[in-house]
């Protein structure tokens, strides 16, 4: 079952990773259920061979920016009665 969801995904033109993630979740789920282990063994080896007909497809591994704080909203002079100090969030 995980082998034909990992081929159809890739046929769609899903990324290795993203497809990674989408297995990764559907061990998590078969587990929870109670279902026990998910054999993904042959379900990985697709997907390797995706990653690497991906890789000599030329497609190349996307990668975000680093965040930059600039100027942060919470100092240490925030004063007591502001909604952070009193909820202890820092969000």
């Amino acid at each position: 079952m995980a082998t034909e969801y990992v081929n159809h995904l890739a046929d769609e033109g899903k990324a290795p990773s993203t497809i990674d993630r989408a297995l990764s979740a559907l061990a998590v789920a078969h587990r929870s259920a109670g279902a026990g282990r998910l054999a993904t063994d042959a379900a990985r080896a697709v997907l390797r061979t995706h990653r690497r007909d991906s890789a000599d497809a030329g497609r190349k591994v996307r990668k975000a920016k680093a965040l930059v704080v600039t100027a942060p909203w919470w100092t240490p002079s925030t004063p007591a009665s502001s909604p952070a100090s009193a909820t202890g969030r820092c969000w």
